[in-house]
């Protein structure tokens, strides 16, 4: 997966990347939404000989353990990272399609300011991602 977009928020503690760093799809919240945005088989064949490295102690690299993961996150409509891919940083993440092209949209930020409004930030991303996908498809 590779970010092409990313915003900053503006508190001094926050997760910081690049557009065009790449990060693994098993362990990061915007990959979990792209892998997750697959038909259940095709999720299953696209993970069934990949390495899952651990990028952390919680990165979720027993291969039925993630599978339940995302397929549980997609019945939810949104996908979440708990310290998977950088400690102590969580992430919810949703994917939506425009034209044919799958793209993950996520809100990451420390532990601390994110374990108690996933909920919120999870609501308010799929506002957000429909808004943009009806944009597009108006066009």
């Amino acid at each position: 997966m590779i970010y092409l977009q990313v915003v900053e928020g503006l508190h001094s503690i926050r997760y910081s990347a690049r557009p065009g760093e790449f990060k693994p799809l098993h362990s990061s919240a915007i990959g979990k939404a792209l892998i997750g945005s697959m038909k259940e088989a095709e999720l299953r064949a696209f993970l069934q000989d990949r390495p899952l490295p651990a990028a952390t102690g919680a990165t979720l690299t027993d291969r039925d353990r993630l599978i339940e993961d995302l397929l549980e996150s997609r019945r939810r409509g949104y996908f979440l990272t708990r310290g998977e891919n950088v400690p102590d940083v969580w992430a919810v993440s949703a994917f939506l399609t425009v034209n044919t092209e799958t793209l993950g949209v996520a809100i990451a930020g420390p532990r601390h300011r994110m374990e108690g409004t996933i909920t919120e930030h999870a609501q308010l991303l799929l506002a957000t991602c429909s808004f943009i996908a009806r944009q597009w498809t108006r066009g």
